[in-house]
């Protein structure tokens, strides 16, 4: 119980650590930088502890909910496994270094056969989590320019993860 307690602590104040600290350098919206009278960061372990409940009831409908976190997990990171190893290729191309550029698409390719290995399904659920993101982003942008949209490739992309992050969550809870 000691050690379960202790790793439970350890997991939810590093969890609200990261973007308490983030939200200091105004790249996280201004309400995670909130500390309560202990000088704990209130306002980052209140929103950790929401997402953590959405998480946890998405994956209440699971028979092996443990599995079901773990294997979305370890989903998630694949976009942006795949979206680091383009960025090798594009750096690649442009310093000319052909064997880095190798790297990139091996890296690619790994991703997308690992996305496709582990089955579309915890891709997709991932999609919702993806979704509350992109609306912190959204918010964040607007705080600092004053409109929520740069461009209208940005515009694009947020409603597409919007939109699939939607249907996501419909097609979880039903």
């Amino acid at each position: 119980l000691i050690s379960v307690a202790g790793a439970w602590l350890s997991w939810t104040f590093l969890t609200a650590e990261i973007p308490y600290n983030v939200a200091l350098d105004d790249l996280f919206p201004k309400f995670l930088k909130k500390v309560n009278k202990n000088d704990a960061c209130s306002g980052a372990l209140f929103t950790n502890g929401i997402l953590k409940q959405i998480i946890f009831f998405l994956s209440l409908s699971a028979q092996n909910a443990y599995l079901v976190i773990t294997n979305s997990a370890s989903c998630m990171i694949l976009i942006p496994y795949i979206f680091s190893a383009m960025f090798l290729m594009k750096i690649a191309i442009q310093h000319a270094h052909k064997k880095c550029f190798y790297w990139g698409i091996g890296g690619v390719v790994y991703g997308i056969w690992m996305i496709y290995s582990s089955g579309l399904n915890y891709v997709f659920q991932s999609l919702t989590i993806y979704a509350l993101g992109t609306i912190y982003f959204l918010f964040d942008t607007k705080r600092k320019t004053g409109y929520f949209f740069q461009n209208t490739k940005d515009k694009f992309i947020s409603f597409i993860i919007l939109l699939l992050g939607l249907i996501s969550f419909y097609s979880i809870i039903t």
